[in-house]
Protein backbone atom coordinates (compact mmCIF):
# COMPACT_ATOMS: atom_id res chain seq x y z
CA UNK A 1 0.00 0.00 0.00
CA UNK A 2 3.04 1.82 -0.69
CA UNK A 3 4.02 2.77 2.98
CA UNK A 4 4.65 -0.87 2.84
CA UNK A 5 5.62 -3.11 5.75
CA UNK A 6 8.84 -4.30 3.14
CA UNK A 7 10.56 -0.81 3.35
CA UNK A 8 11.54 -1.23 7.00
CA UNK A 9 13.79 -4.40 6.24
CA UNK A 10 15.25 -2.79 3.03
CA UNK A 11 16.09 0.05 5.11
CA UNK A 12 18.13 -2.49 7.35
CA UNK A 13 19.82 -3.94 4.37
CA UNK A 14 20.44 -0.56 3.08
CA UNK A 15 22.09 1.12 6.43
CA UNK A 16 23.89 -1.96 6.90
CA UNK A 17 25.80 -1.43 3.72
CA UNK A 18 26.32 2.03 4.20
CA UNK A 19 27.91 1.05 7.76
CA UNK A 20 29.64 -1.48 6.38
CA UNK A 21 31.28 0.72 4.00
CA UNK A 22 32.34 2.67 6.93
CA UNK A 23 34.20 -0.03 8.65
CA UNK A 24 31.54 -1.89 10.29
CA UNK A 25 30.35 -5.27 10.40
CA UNK A 26 29.15 -7.11 7.61
CA UNK A 27 25.68 -7.17 6.51
CA UNK A 28 23.24 -9.16 7.96
CA UNK A 29 21.89 -11.60 5.21
CA UNK A 30 18.04 -11.09 4.42
CA UNK A 31 15.67 -14.23 5.92
CA UNK A 32 13.49 -15.95 4.05
CA UNK A 33 10.39 -16.42 5.37
CA UNK A 34 8.04 -20.04 5.49
CA UNK A 35 4.51 -19.56 4.02
CA UNK A 36 2.26 -18.25 6.95
CA UNK A 37 -0.67 -20.63 8.04
CA UNK A 38 -3.53 -20.32 5.55
CA UNK A 39 -6.90 -18.17 6.87
CA UNK A 40 -9.79 -20.19 4.73
CA UNK A 41 -11.10 -17.69 1.79
CA UNK A 42 -14.92 -16.48 2.13
CA UNK A 43 -16.92 -18.32 -0.29
CA UNK A 44 -18.77 -16.66 -3.21
CA UNK A 45 -17.84 -15.16 -6.61
CA UNK A 46 -15.61 -12.05 -6.78
CA UNK A 47 -17.12 -9.01 -5.55
CA UNK A 48 -17.73 -5.95 -8.29
CA UNK A 49 -17.39 -2.26 -7.88
CA UNK A 50 -19.74 -0.91 -5.25
CA UNK A 51 -19.56 2.27 -2.77
CA UNK A 52 -19.26 0.82 0.25
CA UNK A 53 -17.29 -2.34 2.03
CA UNK A 54 -19.72 -4.64 3.67
CA UNK A 55 -18.81 -4.80 7.80
CA UNK A 56 -17.53 -1.46 7.73
CA UNK A 57 -19.67 1.72 9.20
CA UNK A 58 -18.44 5.10 9.96
CA UNK A 59 -15.13 7.25 9.74
CA UNK A 60 -13.23 3.78 8.72
CA UNK A 61 -15.56 2.51 6.02
CA UNK A 62 -13.66 2.39 2.75
CA UNK A 63 -14.54 0.51 -0.13
CA UNK A 64 -11.24 -0.94 -1.22
CA UNK A 65 -9.77 -1.41 2.23
CA UNK A 66 -12.71 -3.44 4.87
CA UNK A 67 -11.84 -1.79 8.16
CA UNK A 68 -13.35 -5.29 10.50
CA UNK A 69 -11.55 -6.73 13.04
CA UNK A 70 -9.69 -9.85 12.95
CA UNK A 71 -9.83 -9.13 9.11
CA UNK A 72 -6.68 -10.89 7.79
CA UNK A 73 -4.73 -11.34 4.43
CA UNK A 74 -1.89 -13.87 2.93
CA UNK A 75 0.76 -12.75 0.64
CA UNK A 76 3.57 -13.87 -0.70
CA UNK A 77 6.50 -12.06 -1.84
CA UNK A 78 7.93 -13.40 -5.11
CA UNK A 79 11.68 -11.20 -4.56
CA UNK A 80 14.05 -11.86 -7.75
CA UNK A 81 17.12 -10.75 -5.35
CA UNK A 82 16.30 -12.54 -2.49
CA UNK A 83 14.20 -15.32 -3.14
CA UNK A 84 10.40 -15.81 -1.64
CA UNK A 85 9.37 -14.92 1.53
CA UNK A 86 5.46 -14.39 3.32
CA UNK A 87 3.54 -12.23 5.68
CA UNK A 88 0.49 -12.29 7.00
CA UNK A 89 -1.67 -8.97 7.69
CA UNK A 90 -4.21 -8.57 10.47
CA UNK A 91 -6.64 -5.65 11.52
CA UNK A 92 -5.93 -6.45 15.23
CA UNK A 93 -7.76 -3.20 16.44
CA UNK A 94 -10.45 -0.37 15.38
CA UNK A 95 -11.49 2.74 17.40
CA UNK A 96 -13.59 5.10 15.96
CA UNK A 97 -11.78 6.85 13.70
CA UNK A 98 -8.06 5.45 13.38
CA UNK A 99 -7.46 1.34 13.45
CA UNK A 100 -3.86 -0.95 13.99
CA UNK A 101 -2.43 -3.09 11.04
CA UNK A 102 -0.39 -5.90 12.50
CA UNK A 103 1.85 -7.90 9.70
CA UNK A 104 3.35 -11.02 11.26
CA UNK A 105 6.64 -12.15 8.76
CA UNK A 106 8.88 -15.53 10.04
CA UNK A 107 10.32 -13.80 13.43
CA UNK A 108 8.95 -10.53 12.95
CA UNK A 109 6.19 -8.63 14.14
CA UNK A 110 5.25 -5.18 12.72
CA UNK A 111 2.34 -2.74 13.60
CA UNK A 112 1.18 0.44 11.78
CA UNK A 113 -1.75 2.70 12.98
CA UNK A 114 -3.90 4.34 10.82
CA UNK A 115 -6.33 7.19 10.96
CA UNK A 116 -9.57 7.14 9.25
CA UNK A 117 -10.46 11.04 7.82
CA UNK A 118 -13.39 12.07 5.99
CA UNK A 119 -11.17 11.94 2.66
CA UNK A 120 -10.07 8.54 3.49
CA UNK A 121 -7.18 6.01 4.99
CA UNK A 122 -3.80 8.07 6.22
CA UNK A 123 -1.09 5.37 7.08
CA UNK A 124 0.75 7.16 10.39
CA UNK A 125 3.71 4.80 10.44
CA UNK A 126 6.60 3.95 8.37
CA UNK A 127 6.01 0.23 7.97
CA UNK A 128 5.86 0.22 11.99
CA UNK A 129 5.63 2.14 14.53
CA UNK A 130 5.55 5.95 15.44
CA UNK A 131 8.46 4.91 17.47
CA UNK A 132 8.93 1.96 15.04
CA UNK A 133 12.15 -0.71 15.60
CA UNK A 134 13.10 -3.30 14.03
CA UNK A 135 15.44 -5.60 14.55
CA UNK A 136 17.74 -8.39 12.51
CA UNK A 137 20.60 -9.76 13.85
CA UNK A 138 22.81 -7.47 15.54
CA UNK A 139 21.17 -4.44 13.55
CA UNK A 140 18.24 -1.96 14.70
CA UNK A 141 16.40 0.40 13.03
CA UNK A 142 14.89 2.92 15.47
CA UNK A 143 11.90 5.52 13.69
CA UNK A 144 9.78 7.96 14.15
CA UNK A 145 7.21 10.16 12.02
CA UNK A 146 5.82 13.32 11.95
CA UNK A 147 3.79 16.03 9.67
CA UNK A 148 2.18 13.31 7.77
CA UNK A 149 0.07 15.49 5.13
CA UNK A 150 -2.44 13.75 1.87
CA UNK A 151 -4.09 10.15 2.10
CA UNK A 152 -3.32 7.02 1.22
CA UNK A 153 -6.42 5.01 0.40
CA UNK A 154 -8.97 7.62 -0.77
CA UNK A 155 -12.73 7.30 0.36
CA UNK A 156 -13.79 7.29 -3.41
CA UNK A 157 -11.49 6.74 -6.15
CA UNK A 158 -12.37 7.59 -10.27
CA UNK A 159 -9.74 6.57 -13.12
CA UNK A 160 -7.44 9.34 -13.58
CA UNK A 161 -7.56 10.47 -9.94
CA UNK A 162 -4.07 11.51 -7.85
CA UNK A 163 -3.15 11.91 -4.45
CA UNK A 164 0.23 12.11 -2.36
CA UNK A 165 1.03 10.92 0.99
CA UNK A 166 4.23 11.47 2.71
CA UNK A 167 5.98 12.22 6.50
CA UNK A 168 8.62 13.35 7.82
CA UNK A 169 11.44 10.35 9.46
CA UNK A 170 13.99 10.78 11.88
CA UNK A 171 15.76 7.56 13.67
CA UNK A 172 18.33 5.95 15.49
CA UNK A 173 20.82 2.72 13.96
CA UNK A 174 22.69 0.29 15.26
CA UNK A 175 25.20 -2.24 13.81
CA UNK A 176 26.59 -3.93 16.67
CA UNK A 177 28.55 -2.98 19.79
CA UNK A 178 30.64 0.71 18.78
CA UNK A 179 28.87 1.04 15.44
CA UNK A 180 25.51 3.31 15.67
CA UNK A 181 24.24 6.59 13.38
CA UNK A 182 21.60 8.61 13.02
CA UNK A 183 18.88 9.06 9.71
CA UNK A 184 16.61 11.87 8.83
CA UNK A 185 14.59 12.70 5.71
CA UNK A 186 11.51 12.32 4.40
CA UNK A 187 8.73 9.67 3.02
CA UNK A 188 6.55 10.34 0.15
CA UNK A 189 4.34 8.93 -2.31
CA UNK A 190 2.42 9.58 -5.53
CA UNK A 191 -0.80 7.66 -6.76
CA UNK A 192 -2.71 7.83 -9.75
CA UNK A 193 -5.81 5.91 -10.47
CA UNK A 194 -5.56 3.71 -13.94
CA UNK A 195 -8.90 2.10 -14.35
CA UNK A 196 -10.28 -1.59 -13.49
CA UNK A 197 -8.69 -4.26 -14.50
CA UNK A 198 -8.73 -8.27 -14.76
CA UNK A 199 -6.11 -9.98 -12.35
CA UNK A 200 -5.51 -13.62 -11.28
CA UNK A 201 -3.75 -14.51 -8.03
CA UNK A 202 -3.54 -17.77 -5.83
CA UNK A 203 -6.86 -16.06 -3.84
CA UNK A 204 -8.72 -16.20 -6.87
CA UNK A 205 -9.70 -14.12 -10.06
CA UNK A 206 -10.78 -10.44 -9.87
CA UNK A 207 -11.69 -7.08 -11.48
CA UNK A 208 -9.49 -4.73 -9.91
CA UNK A 209 -8.55 -1.32 -9.29
CA UNK A 210 -4.82 -0.49 -10.69
CA UNK A 211 -3.35 2.47 -9.00
CA UNK A 212 0.31 3.33 -10.18
CA UNK A 213 2.57 4.57 -6.87
CA UNK A 214 6.22 6.53 -6.90
CA UNK A 215 7.76 6.05 -3.94
CA UNK A 216 10.64 7.72 -2.54
CA UNK A 217 12.66 7.61 0.96
CA UNK A 218 15.23 10.37 1.34
CA UNK A 219 17.30 10.05 4.70
CA UNK A 220 20.67 11.66 5.52
CA UNK A 221 22.59 8.86 7.87
CA UNK A 222 25.49 10.37 10.14
CA UNK A 223 27.85 7.46 10.99
CA UNK A 224 31.21 7.99 13.05
CA UNK A 225 32.14 11.29 10.92
CA UNK A 226 30.40 10.41 7.81
CA UNK A 227 27.32 11.97 6.53
CA UNK A 228 25.84 10.17 3.41
CA UNK A 229 22.25 10.03 1.87
CA UNK A 230 20.48 7.06 0.92
CA UNK A 231 17.40 7.82 -0.83
CA UNK A 232 15.14 4.95 -1.99
CA UNK A 233 12.91 4.76 -4.79
CA UNK A 234 10.61 2.81 -5.80
CA UNK A 235 8.07 2.31 -8.97
CA UNK A 236 5.19 -0.02 -9.44
CA UNK A 237 1.84 -0.58 -9.32
CA UNK A 238 -0.91 -2.07 -6.63
CA UNK A 239 -4.65 -3.54 -7.75
CA UNK A 240 -7.31 -2.98 -5.25
CA UNK A 241 -10.89 -5.05 -5.40
CA UNK A 242 -13.42 -3.75 -3.57
CA UNK A 243 -14.71 -5.42 -0.41
CA UNK A 244 -11.69 -7.45 -0.58
CA UNK A 245 -8.60 -5.37 -0.26
CA UNK A 246 -5.29 -5.27 -2.54
CA UNK A 247 -4.53 -8.63 -4.27
CA UNK A 248 -1.48 -7.81 -6.07
CA UNK A 249 1.49 -5.57 -6.16
CA UNK A 250 4.39 -5.34 -8.71
CA UNK A 251 7.32 -2.91 -7.96
CA UNK A 252 11.06 -2.37 -8.73
CA UNK A 253 12.99 -0.73 -6.35
CA UNK A 254 16.36 1.30 -6.24
CA UNK A 255 18.91 2.06 -3.61
CA UNK A 256 22.83 2.04 -3.52
CA UNK A 257 23.29 1.17 -6.90
CA UNK A 258 21.04 -2.04 -5.86
CA UNK A 259 17.53 -2.86 -7.94
CA UNK A 260 14.93 -5.20 -6.09
CA UNK A 261 11.99 -6.14 -7.85
CA UNK A 262 9.22 -7.99 -6.41
CA UNK A 263 5.63 -9.13 -7.01
CA UNK A 264 3.29 -9.86 -3.43
CA UNK A 265 0.22 -11.74 -5.08
CA UNK A 266 -3.24 -12.31 -2.60
CA UNK A 267 -2.86 -15.93 -1.21
CA UNK A 268 -5.89 -16.63 1.09
CA UNK A 269 -8.55 -13.91 2.62
CA UNK A 270 -10.94 -13.78 5.50
CA UNK A 271 -13.00 -10.66 6.38
CA UNK A 272 -15.54 -11.52 9.56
Amino acid sequence: MSVRYKVLPIIVIMVALLLTACGGPDAPEPTATPTPEEAAPPEGESPGVVSEPAGTAGACANPYFPVVLDANWSYKISDREFGPSAFTTTVSEVLADRFTLTADFDDLTITQQWECKPEGLVALELGGGAAAALVSGDTRVQLETSNISGVTIPRTISPGDEWTHSMDVVGEVTLGPGLSGTAEGQASAIYKAVGMEPVEVPAGSFEALRVDTEFTLELNVIAETLTMPVVFNSTGSIWYVPNTSWVLERSESSAFEMTLTETIELQTYAIP
